[in-house]
């Protein structure tokens, strides 16, 4: 990613002109799969914010009053820097206001797992669960035995169930 534009477009062409000097991507996800997100219930209380990042929002736009010629990661590396070191005094500050906040979300939290909209949402949450279970019942078994077949959970153990209970051989 361009550092100065933030943009991934920005840098297409170092991509894929990959040599051994670059360093690897890290932590993405191989091509063409993608990260499922856990799903979000609109219903629940806002979660809290960390002292740090309650510095950050407040500090943000003052310094992007003061130097908008700043890139955003640029203000955000300063920030960071000054977060470190801010005296505990005013750091304190902070953490109160996110201790205030954290105590606010456990009651407004223990007050909607009573409702009825967060128990709607629980069912969905494991009525979507179940039905992965149901599909992902397959599993690579190449590792495991030498071969590159893909069997089904189910029928495996059955088959394994039901057989003369041999040892497993790479032959499966």
């Amino acid at each position: 990613m361009d550092e100065q534009t933030g943009s991934p477009a920005a840098n297409t062409d170092s991509n894929s002109q990959r040599n051994g000097d670059e360093k690897p991507r890290r932590g993405s996800w191989s091509k063409g799969r993608k990260r499922k997100k856990p799903m979000k219930d609109s219903n629940a209380p806002k979660a809290p914010l960390t002292g740090y990042v309650r510095f950050m929002n407040d500090r943000r736009e003052q310094l992007r009053a003061e130097r908008p010629d700043v890139p955003f990661p640029e203000i955000t590396r300063m920030l960071g820097n000054e977060w470190s070191k801010l005296p505990p005094e005013e750091k304190q500050r902070y953490l109160d206001e996110a201790e205030r906040d954290k105590e606010r979300y456990m009651r407004e939290l223990e007050k909607y797992q009573k409702t009825e909209a967060y128990k709607h949402f629980t069912r969905k949450v494991q009525e979507k669960q179940k039905g992965k279970r149901h599909r992902g019942g397959e599993m690579r078994l190449g590792k495991m035995f030498g071969s590159r077949l893909t069997f089904s959970l189910w029928d495996f153990l059955v088959e394994k169930c039901l057989s003369e209970k041999l040892p497993v051989s790479k032959d499966v």
